[in-house]
């Protein structure tokens, strides 16, 4: 990804990309509009800035990954 004064370039409008996600125009874009009027996300010149990272973690439920959850036990 390219960044460009805190804005990173994500093509999340590309056909290509939202058919494989399964993901309609209109989708998309009710998404992301949704998304600028909660101060998460500022779209500028076809870049996206994450405005509010914790939020959008939240918002998304992400948890960051525990290492004891993903390496395998040590052998006896």
């Amino acid at each position: 990804m390219e960044a460009y004064r805190g804005f990173e370039s994500h093509p999340v409008r590309h056909p290509r990309r939202r058919r494989r996600l399964g993901l309609s125009i209109v989708h998309v874009n009710r998404t992301l509009q949704q998304m600028r009027r909660e101060k998460l996300i500022e779209l500028q010149n076809g870049r996206l800035r994450v405005l509010d990272p914790v939020a959008m973690a939240q918002l998304c439920d992400f948890r960051e990954p525990q290492p004891q959850t993903w390496l395998p036990a040590a052998a006896a």
